[in-house]
């Protein structure tokens, strides 16, 4: 939809974009729909689904060794649904031009949604089938991270005061990014 497109414009683009009658009349009729609104929370509502049955996934694989099918069939639910939402968007994108896909590939918190989404199938069926024993648990506290970060970028879509605060944070991540890399590979040197 139009949301989607103007999501990754640039700020001046968007701003053109934002202050033509058209455009701002299509944007106030779909921000004040009630199918917006049941949207954010069905999305909200697959995500805390995911990521509950992500756990409970690993949990189960740890103490009955994946016979519990249960949790990883809702896994495979919530990541194909979020996969499709992902290449219907790049698709929509795509039809602008390809360098708005290139675009929409570099925000940060679309490739957050895409690495949870992927390394949350990825681990579960190796969960699945090989168990616990060769999974390595760092990879999935890393997951999991990247599910806790998921949920917040989406949570900023509720409230715009959390929308800020995140917006910031991000926008303070990307600027230590250097540093923290360095820091890293000289923690790792000395443990």
């Amino acid at each position: 939809g139009i949301i989607f497109a103007l999501r990754i414009l640039s700020a001046g683009n968007l701003e053109r974009a934002a202050t033509t009658n058209v455009v701002q009349y299509l944007l106030n009729k779909k921000m004040g729909s009630l199918v917006l609104l049941y949207n954010v929370f069905f999305e909200a509502l697959v995500l805390v689904v995911l990521i509950l049955s992500f756990r409970l996934s690993v949990d189960v694989a740890v103490f009955l060794d994946g016979t519990f099918i249960s949790p990883f069939v809702l896994v495979f639910i919530a990541s194909i649904f979020f996969l499709s939402r992902e290449v219907l968007t790049i698709i929509s994108v795509g039809s602008l031009s390809r360098r708005q896909v290139y675009r929409y590939f570099s925000d940060f918190w679309v490739l957050i949604e895409l690495m949870a989404v992927v390394l949350v199938f990825s681990f579960t069926i190796m969960l699945k089938v090989q168990g616990k024993k060769d999974a390595s648990t760092v990879a999935l506290a890393f997951t999991t991270l990247l599910l806790g970060l998921k949920l917040i970028g989406s949570l900023k879509a509720i409230n715009k005061e959390l929308a800020t605060f995140v917006i910031a944070a991000s926008k303070i991540i990307k600027d230590i990014k250097w540093f923290a890399l360095l820091l890293i590979i000289a923690l790792s040197m000395f443990a």
